[in-house]
């Protein structure tokens, strides 16, 4: 039970300093969404959503 409160307290204290601005966190960085575009048409080869023109396969082929 006291380590739950500890922990708690430990939690409310680092919020606190990071809303402050005393406590800096990293922030996570997103890749540029031509370059998360182009991640996702890799891994999804087959999808339409994702379909570009360099990954889009030709019109005419007909799907098993």
């Amino acid at each position: 039970m006291g380590l739950v409160a500890g922990v708690l307290i430990l939690v409310g204290v680092a919020l606190y300093l990071r809303d402050r601005g005393l406590l800096q966190l990293p922030q996570p960085t997103q890749p540029a969404p031509a370059q998360r575009a182009e991640d996702l048409a890799k891994k999804y080869p087959e999808a339409e959503a994702f379909a570009t023109p360099k990954t889009a396969a030709p019109a005419d082929k007909k799907k098993r």
